[in-house]
């Protein structure tokens, strides 16, 4: 008598195929998704290591940037540093406008260099000659002695040879040879100039208004009276204005 059991039984066999072959097809679709997944993680990863590379390169282009304009901002500094400059003395002479004059030339030549506070004191220094000489060491010999700070920045000596070697009266003359000024023989360029420069030298500072009503009142009459009934905004109009009129004048005088 036959058995009883499935084995043998083809449609059992057939089933067990079939549920094989369903494993197979889904482990395999689960594979390719873990490796879809795999692959998109590689590339994220090497996505940003491209980007952190680009971003070091990029830094270091920067770096490398602004060292070369380091060196060139060097290399312009070492040019004016290179110029040479010839410092003026100062002997010390009791006239004011030659030491505002000499000082107004060491100011020009700082303005060229990059020293500092201190450097800018001893540059000046090195130029003082006769009374000048004697003055400075002096002053820092007595400063010492008496326990007070030395003199060791350029704005500090300013102030003090100022107060030395331009009399308090100075300013005040000034002003008044101003309120006197006049063009009289000069010609109106070199009467504008010396107004100018007075201006400057009493350290006035007024409206441009106020300048040019100084100005026009010192031209000599005939020039101031065609002038006034021309049309001008500005000083440097005006000085043109007078300067042509001048040499009008001078064209019918010939």
């Amino acid at each position: 008598m036959a058995g009883t059991g499935d084995e043998g039984n083809p449609q059992l066999e057939g089933a067990q195929r079939l549920l094989l072959d369903a494993i197979t097809v889904q482990l395999q679709g689960m594979m390719r998704e873990n490796n879809e997944e795999l692959y998109g993680r590689i590339e994220q990863v090497e996505n940003q290591m491209n980007n952190n590379e680009d971003d070091h390169n990029g830094d270091r282009r920067r770096q490398d940037r602004r060292r070369r304009k380091g060196h060139e901002d060097e290399h312009r500094e070492e040019k004016i540093e290179g110029v040479k400059i010839q410092i003026p003395s100062f002997k010390g002479k009791s006239d004011p406008e030659a030491y505002l004059e000499w000082e107004m030339k060491i100011e020009q030549l700082f303005a060229c260099h990059n020293y500092t506070k201190e450097k800018k004191l001893k540059v000046a220094a090195m130029e003082f000659t006769d009374y000048a000489l004697i003055w400075w060491n002096q002053l820092q010999k007595e400063r010492a002695r008496y326990g007070d700070p030395l003199v060791n920045t350029w704005e500090e000596m300013k102030r003090l040879m100022r107060r030395r070697f331009v009399p308090s009266h100075f300013h005040r003359d000034l002003y008044n040879k101003l309120q006197r000024l006049t063009q009289s023989s000069n010609s109106v360029d070199e009467y504008h100039k010396e107004m100018e420069v007075a201006l400057i030298r009493a350290n006035i500072s007024e409206e441009q208004e106020a300048t040019m009503a100084r100005f026009l009142h010192g031209l000599n009459s005939d020039i101031r009276d065609v002038v006034e009934s021309q049309n001008y905004v500005k000083l440097e109009e005006l000085v043109h204005q007078a300067i042509k009129v001048e040499q009008k004048l001078k064209r019918k005088g010939t």
